[in-house]
């Protein structure tokens, strides 16, 4: 067995050097890129996409739809003038005014006034404060029973 010395020599005489393989440092970590993040409200809802992504799936398209009721309504609306129109020629003193198809809600009252609304098959007992169903004595106390003269 040669010694640790003899060995060296002899691989340097021999050129065989274990030289150990430099590997090169990858350099700097590529910087994350920031998320941009939508702080504004999106024009459909959620369940408008889930429904339109639902008529995907089965085949259908929302599209083509939209563009027919926008033609059915127009549709429908040339039908009311033109019978509105042949009621006029016709009898328009026994016809009443065409029907709008209009749905809204107008408040003119107050809304204290509809929060305190009460029903009117209410008694008037029910709607008295504690201070006048129990009325205080002078003393500012109102009497118990046992106090009450019979």
């Amino acid at each position: 067995m040669a010694s640790l010395e003899d060995l060296i020599k002899q691989r340097i005489a021999d050129h065989k050097f274990d030289d150990v393989v430099r590997v090169l440092p990858l350099g700097p970590e590529p910087q994350r890129k920031e998320l941009l993040l939508q702080d504004t409200k999106a024009a459909k809802g959620l369940g408008e996409e889930y429904e339109e992504a639902y008529v995907k799936a089965a085949g259908g398209t929302t599209q083509v739809q939209d563009a027919e009721d926008k033609l059915r309504q127009a549709a429908r609306l040339l039908f009311q003038e033109l019978v509105a129109k042949l009621d006029a020629l016709s009898h328009f003193h026994y016809t009443p005014k065409p029907v709008v198809e209009d749905l809204s809600v107008r408040t003119d009252v107050a809304a204290v006034r509809m929060e305190e609304a009460a029903p009117l098959a209410v008694s008037t007992a029910s709607m008295q404060v504690p201070a006048e169903v129990y009325k205080p004595t002078e003393g500012g106390a109102p009497k118990a029973e046992a106090e009450l003269t019979k």
